[in-house]
């Protein structure tokens, strides 16, 4: 299951006669690979422009070959993930089928060694077995050559590539079940352009990569979870998306926005400010909304409303948003959330605190016993 679901930074490609919309949604903290974008200067330099610390809605427009593209990018708390990222099933992270170099890269997702006896992979129908009791570690790649030429029984692994003959019009991940049979967990159409989650490019000349958050395979091909790179573009080993971000800086990234973004610009349109914050807190890990009540005195920068350098607090956030909640019909103010969360960053903090006293007694003891002898 690709990790659309909790994520993370896809981008949604859509035509609209002769205008094109690229939805750019990003998590806090995310790393925008400008190499799979157009390579048009105003839009790489919009791109690189942005700041992904801070919650925030912002667009861009240009033109190229008469075609104009709309750029809206959303950095939001919907695709911020807190706790690293973790998969079931292996999956195709990256191929290229240009001429000068070809190669299929699965990845495991998983925190277990994976074993590739029941596994193959299908190439136009015909099944390539893997070298007897090849298995991928934890987290880490395989990458298998792959030549046009006269196929073999060899079994496939990083040192012997896959041998086919017709052109590739559809690459498969298959687990053999127990009557023998394929069952398909990964599936890539193969054209002389692909569509890609940014842009279309030529199969001849580039390559591509999963999303950076995909956490499984999909059974049907879909574009959008793919990013692709020009041949000039350095190949690099698919990883799995990090965590950016910890529950304070969450917190105070929403506070922001409360106090020196969305929230302070609320004036003439207070419903629409508050939906958005309050959609923003919603998809908050629970930690983080709880760092808003537990710590209310936490300090948070930004420009107010002249535009001059100003701080506040988690509680004076908590206060506007509550401000707004009140001038909305049906909203509902904030309040300290359930227990759990709270009770577990305390737990945590003084965990942590015994913990430092433990190594300082420790380290004490260990001193007065260098001395001594």
């Amino acid at each position: 299951m690709v990790l659309s679901l909790l994520s993370l930074s896809w981008i949604l490609f859509s035509t609209l006669g002769p205008s094109q919309i690229i939805e750019v949604n990003l998590g806090l903290g995310d790393h925008i690979d400008v190499d799979a974008f157009d390579h048009e200067p105003s839009l790489q330099s919009f791109l690189q422009s942005i700041n992904t610390n801070e919650l925030n809605q912002i667009s861009y427009r240009y033109t190229r070959d008469l075609i104009e593209y709309t750029v809206d990018v959303t950095i939001s708390n919907a695709y911020t993930a807190l706790h690293p990222l973790i998969g079931e099933e292996l999956f195709i992270a990256s191929f290229s089928l240009m001429s000068t170099n070809q190669w299929i890269e699965l990845f495991n997702p998983t925190l277990t060694d994976q074993s590739l006896d029941d596994y193959r992979l299908m190439v136009n129908d015909l099944l390539y077995a893997f070298a007897l009791k090849s298995s991928i570690a934890p987290l880490s790649n395989l990458i298998i050559p792959l030549i046009q030429t006269t196929p073999t029984d060899q079994p496939i692994s990083s040192t012997q590539a896959l041998h086919y003959v017709d052109d590739i019009a559809q690459l498969q991940l298959v687990r053999m079940d127990d009557a023998n049979s394929p069952l398909i967990l990964d599936d890539i159409i193969v054209a002389d352009t692909i569509t890609t989650a940014y842009r279309t490019l030529p199969l001849d000349q580039a390559y591509f990569r999963r999303h950076p958050r995909t956490t499984g395979p999909s059974p049907e091909f879909d574009g959008l979870q793919w990013r692709g790179f020009l041949d000039d573009i350095p190949f690099n080993n698919f990883t799995i998306a990090e965590p950016q971000v910890d529950a304070l800086t969450q917190a105070k990234a929403w506070a922001t926005d409360v106090m020196f973004g969305r929230g302070m610009f609320a004036a003439g349109r207070v419903e629409e400010a508050f939906r958005t914050i309050e959609s923003e807190y919603g998809f908050m890990d629970p930690l983080s909304q709880a760092l808003l009540f537990s710590a209310p005195n936490t300090v948070i920068q930004g420009l107010n409303e002249q535009g001059q350098s100003d701080q506040s607090t988690f509680r004076e956030a908590i206060g506007r948003y509550n401000y707004l909640a009140a001038r909305v019909p049906g909203a509902t103010g904030l309040s300290m959330p359930n227990a759990t969360p709270w009770i577990t960053t305390n737990v945590i903090l003084i965990a942590i605190g015994i913990g430092g006293i433990m190594a300082v007694i420790l380290t004490i003891k260990l001193i007065q016993t260098k001395k001594h002898t």
